[in-house]
């Protein structure tokens, strides 16, 4: 093989890597939008998945009730540019948490921009792995304020202490809903990171179901415990939450 053929060679391997990177894109995390009739520039939330992915969370349509409400709502998916999924979630925490922050910080300012948006009131809500990154954008001041249901505050093996360090005394309030019965982020792991972020400033409002377990806003996960009830407070309560803090 002559000098020059290997030069192509080599030359057309690295490009395709930088291709195929998850890191070479600048481009925005695919993401949807969702509007609501209102013409007149609305408030905005970030609606932020679970470990169960995207697409699961787009099924169980609370994005339309968030819409329903006045909301402009972003709906990104920060698992799809890092290959990750439900068995890798843990890697969301550790070797992709600062891409993930950047890429969230981005999608944000885009958000910002959009003339159907009220720039001055933009929130974030998330369940689950959602959670912890709706607690990020409100602890950062990112966003007016943050909803966390049934989220991730702290998890095995290679924990490091957050969300409970992005928290200091100018954080944004957040909204923690949790079930007394979840089984996944269960309460005596998550109440002492609560206080963590409490001794650091953080303004967190505290509301638990005695009744709920996790995911209970999917009527086809398996393992959870579906409460429509439940589900229809959480909502209430962070669209009021949010309108508390509007400005």
């Amino acid at each position: 093989m002559s000098k020059i053929i290997k030069q192509c060679l080599v030359f057309l391997l690295g490009l395709a890597a930088l291709v195929s990177s998850p890191m070479a894109d600048d481009s925005p995390i695919y993401h949807e939008v969702f509007y609501p009739d209102k013409i007149t520039p609305a408030p905005a939330l970030m609606l932020l998945h679970t470990s169960g992915g995207f697409d699961r969370e787009k099924r169980k349509q609370l994005h339309q009730r968030y819409v329903d409400q006045g909301f402009v709502v972003y709906m990104p998916d920060f698992f799809k540019r890092h290959r990750l999924n439900s068995s890798k979630r843990f890697t969301t925490w550790t070797t992709y948490r600062e891409p993930i922050e950047q890429e969230l910080t981005q999608l944000l300012e885009i958000i910002k921009q959009d003339p159907r948006v009220d720039a001055d009131n933009i929130f974030a809500v998330g369940q689950s792995n959602g959670g912890y990154w709706a607690s990020y954008l409100a602890a950062t001041q990112q966003v007016n304020a943050g909803a966390s249901h049934f989220g991730v505050w702290k998890w095995p093996f290679t924990h490091n202490g957050y969300p409970a360090q992005y928290f200091d005394q100018d954080s944004h309030p957040v909204l923690v809903l949790h079930g007394q019965k979840d089984y996944v982020q269960k309460m005596r792991n998550v109440e002492p990171q609560w206080d963590i972020a409490q001794q650091r400033g953080g303004d967190l409002s505290i509301h638990v179901y005695p009744d709920a377990g996790h995911s209970w806003d999917c009527d086809f996960c398996k393992k959870a415990k579906y409460d429509s009830r439940i589900t229809n407070d959480a909502i209430n309560r962070t669209v009021a939450f949010f309108n508390q803090h509007r400005r």
